[in-house]
């Protein structure tokens, strides 16, 4: 049947319709409703709040404040975020296996050394959260072996502890007490022990441990089996709070910490582990390795205590950290180091230095030869090490004048064979070329004038005529001074 309605009429009406109510022909997919917070956060099932999922913190829409829920409690709790303080932190470790007297390497655990500088990066390596926490934020411990046989080993206390204290601090992500800081290196220290069957305590005997924690304006410490605490700067009550020195004692102690300065800013922590000379004699052994610290050369400091302490025949390990204020981080003036800044900001691309590198054999490898004088090198890292601090005294002595007298001696980089200024020179070094680090030979092979990571690493920290702290890597120890 037809209709006696004209297509005209038919079409003016619906284009009528449409213009009356437009929704009937709209045949787009609704838009999501945007969220009205900052960036990451979505709607949820939590009315009146949006959700960040990827770090499981709320954001209310009637406050603006996060919260985060605490599985333990069942409770939603305030979430702060960290702070960027306007400190420094700089800390190194060094170990001696073996030294004078009775003791021998062979019969007792290697003494191990962890320093983190920046907890938050590790932790987003493995997953965990903790921008709550200030900056700077690190980590430095020691580990060896303890009193009591069969315990846990160092190795395995360097390889876990840090890990476990990271995922400890992010699973509570609001505010922590200066209590709960020491609390939890202490909880983490028993985390170490492995669980007693049908019970939730570990037991067996714990290594030596000392361990310094800095969050921000605070650091705690933990030497196995007390702890102390210090926040730098001024606490609440407006005093000086300073970490307390471990007891004296008349026999060996197996770990200790010490507070280095009676000031709060810098802060210039001790850290020691292995079969140790008195607690009275510590101290002023620590005090006077310190020096080094203060110049931004923390591992030549723990270097230079653990030669100190070559009486004790146990092999041990020592560490030193620093917090200070930016301005105060190696005594240079504000103007130097706003300077300085102003540098790292337009971090150069290319850096020239210099090297002297004494050859270390490890005993596992194929024995490294001296490629200048053709001999074959036996000595020990520690022994490298403690020969190279003494060559660096003395060039901190003479401002480096002697350097290239003293390269040519006694390194063992083929570089060591240039002539004039150019003695130990490795070059220009361009951070961004892959091929630097694709270079370095396997360890106990030939040496050429490469320049492995961890040489380059400090290379690109040190300022144009600085000489830097002391650099261990595959092939021995390097003493490194930028010229350019």
């Amino acid at each position: 049947m037809r209709s006696n309605v004209p297509k005209a009429r038919t079409r003016q009406a619906l284009w009528n319709l449409q213009k009356e109510r437009p929704d009937l022909f709209d045949r787009r997919t609704p838009s999501p409703q945007r969220s009205e917070g900052p960036p990451g956060f979505v709607p949820c099932d939590r009315e009146g709040f949006l959700h960040n999922v990827e770090r499981a913190i709320f954001w209310e829409k009637a406050s603006g404040n996060l919260t985060w829920f605490d599985a333990s409690s069942g409770e939603y709790r305030e979430f702060v975020e960290g702070r960027s303080l306007n400190l420094s932190f700089s800390g190194g470790a060094a170990a001696r296996l073996k030294g004078a007297g009775s003791g021998s390497a062979a019969t007792v655990q290697a003494p191990k050394h962890v320093v983190i500088a920046d907890l938050h990066r590790v932790a987003k390596l493995i997953k965990a959260d903790i921008s709550h926490l200030d900056k700077p934020s690190a980590m430095v411990a020691v580990y060896g072996e303890g009193p009591t046989p069969g315990g846990v080993t160092a190795d395995v206390a360097a390889r876990v502890f840090h890990e476990k204290l990271i995922r400890r601090l992010a699973a509570y992500r609001g505010e922590w007490s200066d209590e709960a800081v020491q609390g939890a290196l202490i909880a983490t220290l028993q985390d170490l022990l492995p669980p007693a069957a049908g019970t939730t305590g570990g037991t067996g005997a714990l290594p030596a441990v000392a361990v310094a924690m800095v969050l921000g304006h605070r650091m705690a410490v933990v030497a196995s089996p007390g702890a102390g605490y210090v926040q730098i700067g001024k606490s609440d009550a407006g005093e000086d709070a300073v970490l307390p020195v471990a007891p004296g004692s008349a026999e060996p102690a197996s770990s200790a910490c010490f507070a280095l300065a009676s000031g709060a800013v810098p802060l210039d922590v001790a850290l020691t582990v292995g079969d140790l000379l008195s607690m009275t004699d510590l101290p002023a052994i620590a005090k006077s390795s310190a020096s080094k610290l203060a110049v931004g050369r923390p591992r030549a400091a723990s270097i230079a205590f653990l030669k100190a302490c070559s009486a004790t025949g146990r092999p041990c390990a020592a560490a030193f950290v620093r917090v200070a204020e930016e301005s105060r981080a190696t005594g240079s003036s504000s103007s130097e180091q706003a300077a300085k800044r102003q540098k790292t900001d337009g971090a150069p691309s290319k850096v020239r230095v210099r090297q002297i590198l004494l050859l270390a054999w490890r005993g596992t490898v194929p024995v490294p030869t001296d490629p200048i004088r053709r001999k074959q090198v036996k000595r020990s890292p520690e022994e490298a090490e403690a020969q190279l601090l003494d060559v660096m005294d003395g060039l901190v002595a003479d401002n480096c004048t002697t350097f290239s007298a003293v390269c040519k001696a006694i390194s063992e980089c083929p570089s060591a064979l240039r002539v004039g200024e150019l003695i130990g020179d490795l070059g220009w070094l361009d951070k961004e070329l892959a091929e630097q680090a694709k270079g370095t030979p396997a360890p106990g092979a030939a040496i050429k004038s490469v320049v492995p990571a961890s040489v380059r690493k400090v290379a690109f920290e040190l300022e144009i005529g600085e000489m830097g702290d002391l650099v261990t890597s595959e092939h021995g120890v390097h003493l490194i001074l930028r010229t350019g």
